[in-house]
């Protein structure tokens, strides 16, 4: 970590700077995170016109993963320094991932559907940002997840009014990625 300069507020503290080595090596999992967000995408909402099908209707832009994967590396390097945490939980993980793909929408439409746009594609993004902090818990918690515990999961989310909410949420409320990885503690400690 490079804390070199001198903080502005003149605290005394030394000014943020990522370790920008550190930056190269996350972004270089960026094909990764743009590979696991499609899958995610097609395992969890099939039926959805993706981008390669005679009828795409959706894509995930590449660009905006490219800064997603970038901003998620950068908290997780904040965090580390300033908490003196090597290791954040995987609940802080999974909540960062959650705030910046709610935040960036890496789901973009192909075309102007503003007309006939229905509830399940209105919150594509939210849905993503959810599932995939989800998953990131799950990957880094449970070594071989058996399918009761991905079904109890699963099953929580599919209580209408508690996916709601937190579509919602995400979408038009504020919060942070601190709120985010507690919602996900608390999800995971109900199960």
């Amino acid at each position: 970590m490079n804390t070199t300069g001198s903080n502005p507020q003149g605290s005394g503290r030394q000014a943020f700077q990522p370790d920008t080595t550190e930056l190269e090596s996350g972004v270089s999992k960026i094909t990764e995170t743009y590979t696991m967000l499609e899958q995610i995408l097609t395992e969890t909402l099939p039926g959805m016109a993706w981008r390669g099908g005679p009828k795409a209707l959706y894509a995930l832009s590449p660009l905006l993963v490219l800064d997603i994967a970038i901003q998620v590396e950068r908290d997780k390097e904040r965090f580390r320094y300033f908490h003196g945490n090597q290791n954040p939980s995987p609940d802080k993980v999974g909540g960062i991932i959650i705030y910046w793909i709610a935040k960036r929408r890496p789901i973009i439409f192909l075309e102007n559907k503003t007309a006939r746009i229905n509830e399940n594609e209105s919150y594509l993004n939210e849905i993503l940002a959810i599932y995939t902090g989800i998953n990131r818990v799950i990957s880094e918690t449970r070594t071989n997840p058996t399918d009761e515990e991905l079904a109890d999961v699963i099953k929580l989310l599919n209580l209408g009014p508690v996916l709601q909410d937190w579509l919602y949420t995400l979408a038009y409320r504020n919060y942070s990625s601190d709120d985010m990885a507690l919602a996900l503690k608390l999800l995971f400690q109900s199960v």
